[in-house]
Parts: structure tokens; C-alpha cells; sequence
């Protein structure tokens, strides 16, 4: 609630999570597409599968039509919705298809995995921190600067990268153990395991 509350600004128009045993996803929206009905997180058709999803995927109404004719099913008209049933399609493969600006968290509810991916350009921003006990992600540091158990200590890397290239690149951030995720990455984080790949290369 204290992580999402600091995220308000970037979205307004609906606060919306998902809790289980294992994970709490939280999703602060702003209403785009759909804005009656789609209201985050949204679950895949076989219910195994739950997202939340910043940004905007510009090709969804034809992968949308794809889906529809191999029998899925819709209850909103958001590209979110078409996002995590493509993932439930095709898995990974399934961000070869995706053509937009984006970063999202999709959870296996079966098998407990996160998945979480960022657009080819990164112009949607993840933030992420894992230590030996937990695991948090975030569209803004400061989302991840509210917890007070964790080691946010300054990196002098970080600042030495500042003061040559006049930012910081990823997967740098001012804090020495809070990453931010590199365009055309996705993440899988698993009974404490995180992995990360990169699935586009310019």
C-alpha cells in the first residue's frame, strides 16, 4: 500500500493488486485504453496467469484477432488483456510479437515464476532490487526507497558514470544494489533464483 501510494502521480486513475502466499503485485493505472473496463491486474483466460502492465502496445487489436480465432476469449478492450494471453499462448516468444513501448510483470499463480519484461527501446522504466530474502521491482526508485530493512547505500560507480556520460546507464542506479532492468531484457524470478536475458538485439 506505502510502495503504491508513492506511485499515485504516474497513475491516478485506479489503485488495483493481486496478494497471495508468495507475491504482491500492485498496479497504480492510468486509464488509456479502456478506461471503464480495464481495470488492472487482469488474469489470462485459464486463470493461471495474472498481470500488471505499464505503457501501451500498439499492435494488440491484431494480435488480439489472432488469439480470438484460436478461441480466446475477452473481457476488456486493453491491450493488458491481450498481453497476458499472448504470454499464455506463446510464452517468452510472445514479446517477438509485441510492438509498443512497455514494461510489465506477468505471475504464474501455479507455479509461483514472475516474468518481467521492458520494451525494445526501454522507454518504459523498471527498477529492481533481490537480496537473499526478497525480491522488489518498480516503474520509479522511489518505490523502492520506501522500504526501510533493505541496503540502499550510494554507489560510487554510479556517480563516477554520472560525472563522464552525464547519466546513469543501465543497468546502473544511484543505489549499489538497486538495478534497473536494460531495454530488451526480461527477467524470471523463481524460488528465490532471478535470471535475466535479453530477448531484442539492435
Amino acid at each position: 500500500q506505502i510502495m503504491g501510494n508513492t506511485l499515485q502521480h504516474r497513475g491516478p486513475d485506479q489503485k488495483g493488486k493481486y496478494v497471495d502466499n508468495e507475491i504482491a503485485l500492485g498496479i497504480q493505472r492510468l486509464s488509456v485504453i479502456d478506461p471503464d473496463k480495464g481495470n488492472q491486474p487482469i488474469f489470462s483466460n485459464n486463470n493461471s496467469l495474472v498481470i500488471v502492465h505499464n505503457g501501451e502496445v500498439y499492435n494488440y487489436k491484431t494480435l488480439r484477432k489472432g488469439l480470438e480465432s484460436k478461441g480466446y476469449h475477452f473481457e476488456t478492450n486493453t491491450d493488458t488483456e491481450v498481453i497476458v494471453n499472448m504470454y499464455q499462448e506463446k510464452g517468452v516468444d510472445c514479446l517477438q510479437d509485441l510492438n509498443g513501448m512497455f514494461a510489465f510483470a506477468i505471475y504464474n499463480i501455479e507455479n509461483k515464476e514472475l516474468f518481467i519484461a521492458r520494451d525494445r527501446y526501454g522507454i518504459k522504466p523498471l527498477y529492481y532490487f533481490k537480496n537473499t530474502d526478497k525480491f522488489i521491482f518498480s516503474s520509479e526508485l522511489k518505490g523502492i526507497s520506501v522500504f526501510d530493512d533493505i541496503d540502499l547505500n550510494i554507489s560510487f560507480d554510479a556517480i563516477d558514470l554520472y560525472l563522464t556520460m552525464e547519466y546513469v546507464p543501465a543497468p546502473f542506479t544511484i543505489y549499489r544494489n538497486v538495478y534497473k532492468l536494460e531495454q530488451g531484457c526480461y527477467l524470471i524470478y523463481k524460488n528465490g533464483s532471478l535470471e535475466k536475458n535479453k530477448w531484442y538485439v539492435f
